[in-house]
């Protein structure tokens, strides 16, 4: 540029390209849920069998394709070919998604949910290492703080565009309606002119996502580094995946931190993804008025928000197993009387969801956040690592999906006690993560100890070699009293 910006704004605007990526890849999961009755009552259309449950495949179909994406993007990708070149791949794909989407909307269920789903899995996993390792580099002693910043981007996307779905696709708030003819407590919606609006959606959104990625990549760049480069060895391409293997066999299985962070993500992202698919649906059952609901969306996002900057803040200051047992404890809670409370009374819905989404999504922002604090300077294998957790954690909510929806009558309730069960074992897991200063400790523990025995060693040799060169004088003072006898 050819004017100078100090590094603490260049540093701020960095943060800030970070948090409007995570904004744009973060639309997908947080306005799923908005989308889902949209985009099965279109496809009801020409096939009046579908229900929600049939197209709610397309979300657990992102999540898995991102999990093994994310572990490719830690091992390979980022080490290979830089975190700037992941952040614009990934940018191109998600937006891609629902351009092709808009092609293939009338096509088989599989294609479409690899246009909306796989791509959109594609673009996140690629993109959400880069953008948490670049700006870290200008705020190392903020990391927490940086990452909950970034991470509510994410948080945020539903609130910017649930209303802006809803907006384009029912501005009228038409209602939608029960299924005739069937004992289907599900509503969807009849009206052509709604209908007509849903192909449309996906291009306007795709622009929109455009441009806000364009904005983020040119804001999102890693500090200089102060080293003089020229001294720098570079590696070989193959000796950085054997070096990121090793790293991962010595380092990361054997560290029983890592399977812990693992199995959170695991069991914090099929609660995640069990309520944004299916916060609409339930909502509609107990209130089919279509703008109040979308109201509920935008909270949803702000709240999710919020929670990642919080949890981020609260990361510099608390220790992982004190402040994610106790989120995780509360949220079980909630979940386990949601759908009691939402039929006793709508406001007790708001509530609990509202509570879902401020305390669920909080390991976004708490586990990269314990993993770079463990693993330093190698995180981003450790992060692609715990990255493939996703899948599985994905294909876990099909299957949920699969017994609690297969059905014309959805089963919600024991659809909301399985998502508590799992925040209960998350309790349990969380508790026992270390913290890095008692790692540190541990450390020097052992270091203390190995430099005693070398120590003792070292004074026993002395000793030894001490009374050796005594008893060689001995002898030479004798030898030399003979010598002078004779």
């Amino acid at each position: 540029m050819p004017f100078k910006i100090s590094p603490t704004i260049r540093g701020l605007l960095c943060v800030f390209g970070g948090f409007l990526i995570q904004l744009v890849v973060g639309s997908f999961h947080g306005t799923f849920g908005n989308m889902l009755p949209y985009l099965t009552s279109y496809r009801r259309q020409t096939n009046p069998e579908l229900t929600n449950g049939d197209l709610a495949v397309i979300l657990p179909g992102a999540g898995i394709t991102q999990g093994f994406v994310f572990t490719l993007s830690g091992f390979f990708l980022v080490p290979l070919i830089g975190c700037r070149a992941c952040l614009i791949f990934g940018c191109v794909s998600y937006v891609a998604g629902p351009i092709l989407g808009y092609l293939v909307i009338d096509m088989p269920i599989s294609l479409l949910t690899l246009c909306l789903g796989s791509l959109a899995g594609i673009g996140l996993s690629t993109v959400i290492i880069p953008v948490m390792l670049i700006p870290v580099t200008w705020f190392p002693n903020k990391k927490g703080t940086v990452l909950g910043f970034i991470a509510a981007g994410f948080g945020l996307a539903s609130t910017v565009f649930t209303p802006l779905q809803t907006f384009i696709i029912n501005p009228d708030n038409v209602l939608p309606v029960l299924n005739n003819g069937t004992n289907s407590t599900e509503k969807y919606f009849e009206d052509p002119e709604v209908l007509k609006r849903v192909p449309v959606y996906l291009l306007y959104i795709s622009t929109v996502y455009a441009i806000l990625s364009l904005i983020g990549i040119i804001l999102c760049v890693e500090k200089p580094k102060e080293s003089d480069s020229s001294k720098v060895k570079k590696e070989k391409k193959v000796d950085v995946i054997k070096n990121a293997f090793k790293f991962l066999w010595r380092e990361g299985f054997t560290n029983r931190d890592f399977y812990l962070l693992w199995l959170t993500r695991y069991m914090m992202l099929v609660i995640c993804g069990g309520i944004l698919s299916h916060w609409k649906s339930f909502g509609l059952q107990l209130n089919p008025d279509d703008r109040q609901i979308s109201i509920v969306g935008g909270v949803n996002g702000i709240l999710n928000s919020v929670s990642r900057i919080i949890t981020g803040a609260l990361m510099d200051k608390l220790a992982y197993r004190i402040l994610m047992p106790t989120i995780c404890g509360i949220l079980s809670v909630a979940l386990v009387c949601i759908f009691w409370v939402g039929h006793a009374a709508f406001e007790g819905y708001y509530a609990l969801i509202w509570l879902a989404y401020l305390l669920s999504f909080s390991h976004f922002a708490s586990v990269p956040t314990q993993a770079i604090k463990l693993f330093q300077s190698q995180s981003s294998i450790i992060l692609g690592a715990i990255g493939l957790s996703d899948s599985v954690s994905y294909f876990t909510v099909a299957i949920l999906n699969m017994i609690c929806f297969s059905t014309d009558t959805p089963q919600f309730m024991p659809f909301f006690v399985s998502l508590s069960v799992f925040a209960g074992l998350s309790v349990l897991i969380t508790a026992f993560v270390r913290e890095p200063k008692l790692l540190k400790t541990q450390e020097q523990e052992t270091k203390k100890e190995e430099m005693k025995i070398e120590d003792e060693t070292y004074v026993n040799t002395a000793y030894t070699s001490a009374t050796h060169d005594k008893v060689n004088l001995h002898y030479q003072s004798n030898l030399n009293h003979e010598t002078k006898m004779v």
